[in-house]
């Protein structure tokens, strides 16, 4: 079976979770027919606008890779000659995460540092 592209696989995690994938036949889903529309009339078509909508849609899921959140590094320590640690985030937590938790940046990095230097901190 060949293997699905990440647009197909979002769109499908996005309607099960709000439970839509069961309700609304994939016939009559926006995001369908606003694609369908924009290969036929853009694409296969000549018209400028569903051309440009075309283009926003299929490099979308590219540019998220790309310029979307990184793991941050934090900090790297040389532990011998030719070795060294690198330590960074997971997955930085978005603005409106970290805004809801009350945590800022900085005290997230005040804190990484703060274990690396207790000597008891086993990781």
């Amino acid at each position: 079976m060949a293997r699905l592209s990440g647009l197909v696989r979002r769109r499908r995690m996005v309607l099960s979770t709000l439970g839509l994938a069961e309700t609304m036949p994939a016939a009559l889903r926006p995001s369908l027919v606003i694609q369908r529309k924009a290969i036929a009339n853009g694409l296969l078509g000549d018209s400028v606008f569903w051309k440009i909508v075309a283009v926003a849609l299929f490099l979308r899921g590219p540019l998220e890779g790309t310029f979307g959140r990184k793991p941050e590094r934090l900090a790297r320590y040389g532990v011998g000659p030719g070795h060294s640690v690198r330590v960074s985030t997971v997955k930085p937590l978005t603005r409106k995460q970290r805004k809801a938790t009350g945590i800022t940046k900085k005290a997230l990095v005040d804190k990484a540092r703060a274990e690396l230097q207790d000597p008891n901190f086993r990781p």
